[in-house]
Parts: C-alpha cells; structure tokens; sequence
C-alpha cells in the first residue's frame, strides 16, 4: 500500500512547493532586514514605496536650474527662444547676481525702455518684446562650476545653485491607465538657496525662495529604461493649498483617453 503523493500543477509535489514557499518567505524577511535586494517573487522591479519615491524625486528635482545665454542676448517678456539668443527678463536679477560672484561677465549692457537710439530700438522694445540686451561672457569660475551646453549657434551655462531635500511622503497612490503604471506622490519638501543668492531668486522667480514647502507630483514609469519620470507637478508653500491642479487635470485627461 503507498500514497500518492499531492502534485502542484507542474508536477512537483506539495511538499516541495511548500518548502520553496517558506524559502521564499525567508528570503523576503532577511531581505527586508538587512536592506539587500530581493528579486522574483518578493516585488515587482517596478513597484515604487516610499523609499524609493523620496529617492527618485531628489534624483528628479537636484538637477540644474539656472541657465545663462552666453554671447549677445536679448531679454524677452514673454516667450523667450533659447535658439535666437533670448531669455526672459525676470532672469536678469540672476545674471547680475551671478556676474558679481564671478561666474560670468556682462558687457554692452543697454536698457532699451531708457535709451532709444533709433528706429530699430523702437521697434525691438515694441514689436519683439525686447527690453534689455547684453553681452553675456564665461569665466574660468563659471566654466570650472558648472556645465556648457550648445544648442545650435548658441551656448549655454547650467548651474545647480539650490538644493532640494524630501522631508515627508503624506502619500503615494498608485494609478493605472491602460498599460501603464503611474504614481501620485504627496509630501513636503525643504528648498534651500544659498543666502548669498536668495534676493536674486526672490527677485527672478518670486515666492520660489521660500524655503518650507508642499508637493504634488504624478510619475510614470518608463518600462523601456526601468525608471521613473515627472509628468506633472504641483508646488506650494507647505502652510499654504496648492494654487494650482496639474496633476489631476493631467490624469483626467489620460483617463478620458483610455476609456
């Protein structure tokens, strides 16, 4: 007399398929424990905790923010095209802050809603929106802290002059919209400018130097490259409600779509 033994669907035993389950298990506690990576049955190598989303916004948002046009650079009020050598004029406090710390120089500066010197003056305040151009130089200091990039005919220097620090995630929601997996991630956040700085920042972005401040923000995963992107975003002074609705008219709008 024998007894047969239980199966699994693929043919192993249920003895044996209980034994890997508990093994499996294990592996998932030592791995929670001591922080190693645990792959296959414990987590999906797209799942995104609160951990990681904290990680993958200071990634995301400690990249360079502030940009300055090298050579003759017209200051736009609305519209400025990086390719034509323009930029707007709410950066101009930026370029003189930076000009004094060394980073760049300013030559042929010239205000053209105080000085006319023609026809062609007239018509570039008027119909081209310009009000200040300049020539904008690199210094050995600007070159040695930050990065050059070409567009075309013109040149460009990027700098990370503020840093930015996740204090807490209140909320991380998953979404799906037909194939593809997105996250809602809500929290706080700390914006730090060097003192030196803050009056240009505050002078060029307005409240962007407040320093205490709440998050919004919708990512996506990139399932080609195994990462995660910014789609939309919504920032606010951390006392305050957010003055904007980016990220829920943004899934709104990719619901409607995939319905």
């Amino acid at each position: 007399m024998f007894m047969m033994q239980a199966l699994n669907e693929d043919g192993s035993s249920y003895e044996k398929g209980k034994r890997r389950m508990k093994l499996v298990r294990l592996l998932c506690i030592l791995g929670v424990l001591t922080g190693a990576v645990v792959v296959g049955s414990c987590s999906r190598s797209n799942s995104l905790g609160d951990n990681a989303a904290r990680a993958v916004l200071d990634r995301l948002w400690n990249q360079p923010d502030v940009y300055f046009l090298l050579g003759d650079v017209k200051f736009v009020t609305r519209n400025p095209v990086t390719a034509q050598g323009q930029d707007s004029v709410q950066e101009w406090p930026l370029y003189q802050a930076f000009a004094r710390d060394g980073v760049i120089t300013i030559r042929n500066q010239k205000d053209l809603t105080k000085h006319f010197t023609g026809w062609n003056d007239w018509l570039s305040l008027t119909q081209d929106n310009i009000r200040l151009s300049a020539t904008v130089g690199l210094t050995a200091k600007g070159r040695a802290r930050g990065t050059l990039i070409h567009q075309g005919h013109v040149a460009e220097l990027a700098l990370k002059v503020a840093t930015i620090k996740v204090n807490r995630i209140v909320s991380n929601d998953e979404e799906r919209t037909g194939s593809d997996l997105y996250h809602v991630v809500v929290g706080t956040l700390t914006y730090n400018v060097p003192k030196d700085m803050s009056a240009a920042f505050a002078a060029a972005r307005g409240w962007n130097h407040v320093r205490k401040r709440r998050f919004r923000v919708l990512l996506k995963y990139d399932a080609i490259n195994k990462d995660w992107v910014e789609v939309a975003s919504d920032i606010a002074n951390q006392t305050s409600e957010f003055h904007s609705d980016n990220v829920t008219s943004v899934l709104q709008s990719l619901n409607w779509k995939n319905r």
